[in-house]
């Protein structure tokens, strides 16, 4: 899949699941450049850390947490998500305000 494909996918997942996963250290979350890595599923989080010898754990964040705290103080100091990176691609790159629109548009779909 190329970065818009896996995007989308993970979209699809986090508000199927309800929860995303980052890569962790002993202060903060891992991040390329400035965007904080995420990932559908917690194994793809792993194989990226293993294949980049990245030091930490594996966090699963509720998607409530992510919409209520990390979204506005992201939006607000604008910041970006970099969603579904493998070991050998960069993912997409979303600011954290379009990363929400498209989450809540996808759980209106499955909520209504």
């Amino acid at each position: 899949m190329n970065p818009q494909d896996r995007y989308w996918y993970s979209i699809k997942k986090i508000a199927d699941t309800e929860e995303y996963f980052v890569l962790k250290s002993d202060d903060d979350f891992h991040s390329n450049d400035s965007e904080i890595l995420i990932w559908p599923e917690g194994e793809f989080a792993e194989l990226y850390g293993l294949e980049n010898n990245l030091a930490g754990s594996i966090e699963a964040i509720e998607l409530d947490s992510l919409i209520r705290f990390y979204i506005k103080k992201m939006t607000m100091n604008h910041e970006s998500f970099e969603v579904f990176a493998t070991p050998s691609e960069r993912g997409c790159i979303q600011k954290s305000d379009k990363f929400a629109l498209d989450i809540n548009s996808e759980l209106k779909e499955w909520y209504g």
